[in-house]
């Protein structure tokens, strides 16, 4: 097995409904999932905005059943690393969704290694 840094969601504005940010290679492409290193956020704005995260497994769609990171409070100007995210495997071919309370409020960036 080996890895292969990786990152998997430049840094970017967070959109305001539910979006596809990242998708896991699949099998059959050589990939054997994806492990997430690093996940942070920034509030750039002069009010506080949530973002929350999904992990959502092939063929799975974005639901409560596929919520990784409920809403997290970023205040104005502040930043966040989502701990809970470092550590978490994401099987081949299943993906990471992201959305924020408001349009253009929220950047965030996340960093892994796709196992193959």
């Amino acid at each position: 097995m080996s890895y292969t840094p990786k990152v998997l969601v430049s840094q970017q504005y967070v959109e305001n409904s539910a979006t596809l940010k990242y998708t896991s290679p699949a099998t059959a492409d050589g990939g054997k999932g994806t492990w997430i290193d690093k996940a942070t956020f920034a509030n750039p704005t002069a009010g506080s905005a949530t973002v929350s995260v999904y992990i959502v497994p092939l063929s799975g769609s974005v639901s409560d059943a596929t919520l990784a990171i409920p809403p997290l409070s970023i205040a104005a100007g502040g930043t966040l690393s989502i701990s809970d995210l470092a550590g978490k495997f994401i099987a081949a071919g299943s993906a990471i969704h992201w959305v924020a309370s408001a349009a253009s409020t929220i950047n965030g960036a996340i960093n892994g290694r796709e196992v193959t």
